[in-house]
């Protein structure tokens, strides 16, 4: 039998010497790797794009390049590494204990992997669920995924794709999207002030008002 102390191996975060326990308000002293090891079979594969693929509220990173090389050279690699190809969602369903937001049949947050559902899976942890560094990040996330939509709106709009009228409606559309960029980087700020990192949180409200001056809560944080 082999034990071990979970939140030494789990935690993504600095460990308090007084408490043991995991302090988010340092959470850039320590980063996780999420290593796993299982045989080269059907099990292994569904486990892996649980992780990987299907449970987009746990954030985690694709390994950098180098080490998927470094294992593949050892023979570790598991085949289908690299498969985005949806498995049988109701064999996870059945298997681990999936979060009501991940609920492939009827979720109340909307569309997985949009915007405003990492938006309202931010809300969840902001209430209690994993806390506002989690919250932090999913409104990092749902700015990426608006902040991917508007390069698109100007690669349009530089191309001249389209009527006038068709152009006036992306034009509003990317006014529209800078709005709520700037709301999410306000409430990634506030998030952020509550786990202790100060200086990224002003650079979120500043960021916030340069995306929409009329952001006036930005604006005033961003002052202190």
């Amino acid at each position: 039998m082999a034990a071990f102390d979970l939140r030494l191996l789990h935690a993504g975060c600095y460990i308090d010497p007084d408490t043991g326990l995991p302090c988010p308000a340092q959470p850039k002293s320590k980063k996780t790797i999420f290593f796993t090891y299982g045989a080269d079979n059907e099990w292994t594969r569904k486990v892996h794009y649980f992780y990987r693929f299907f449970r987009k509220d746990i954030l985690y990173s694709s390994p950098p390049p180098k080490l998927v090389d470094l294992i593949k050279q050892r023979g570790l690699l598991p085949s289908g590494f690299d498969d985005h190809q949806a498995q049988d969602l109701s064999w996870f369903e059945d298997t681990f204990l999936v979060p009501p937001y991940m609920d492939s049949n009827d979720t109340p947050y909307g569309k997985i992997d949009s915007s405003s559902w990492y938006e309202k899976l931010a809300e969840f942890h902001e209430k209690g669920g994993y806390g506002h560094f989690s919250a932090g990040r999913c409104f990092s996330k749902a700015h990426s995924i608006l902040e991917e939509e508007m390069r698109g709106i100007d690669s349009k709009l530089n191309g001249n794709e389209g009527s006038s009228a068709a152009l006036r409606e992306l034009k509003k559309k990317k006014t529209q999207i800078k709005k709520q960029m700037s709301t999410y980087l306000t409430r990634r700020g506030d998030n952020y002030v509550k786990i202790g990192w100060d200086n990224e949180a002003r650079n979120d409200f500043r960021e916030a008002v340069r995306l929409n001056p009329f952001n006036l809560k930005a604006r005033l944080k961003g002052l202190h």
